[in-house]
């Protein structure tokens, strides 16, 4: 991941902070996944990524857990963590993809 890069990108619309914890969120999905958003760009432009990082409401009431395997901790609404982390994921993918353009 380009995290620097990336971090920069975002506070060019966002302001430090939001751009801070966009960051940490990609940095925890490769960590907790194993694997580099990069090379999940390189192989399909992130499709199959975003897929697994989908989380329904349905599936967050009937308590199942994400299938891309990230745990929260008990208190957390899993369902509003893993949108967070989908989204983040999601503009990472668009800072790569602005990237080739430029």
């Amino acid at each position: 991941m380009d995290e620097r890069n990336f971090r920069l990108w975002m506070e060019e619309d966002k302001n430090y902070h939001t751009a801070r914890t966009y960051t940490a969120r990609c940095i925890r999905v490769e960590n907790e996944m194993g694997i580099d958003l990069d090379a999940q760009y390189k192989e399909d432009e992130g499709k199959s990524l975003m897929q697994k990082l989908k989380y329904s409401r349905k599936e967050s009431r009937e308590g199942m857990p994400p299938q891309c395997g990230i745990v929260f901790d008990i208190d957390v609404d899993v369902y509003t963590g893993m949108h967070s982390l989908r989204a983040s994921v999601k503009k990472y993918f668009e800072f790569l993809q602005q990237k080739e353009k430029d």
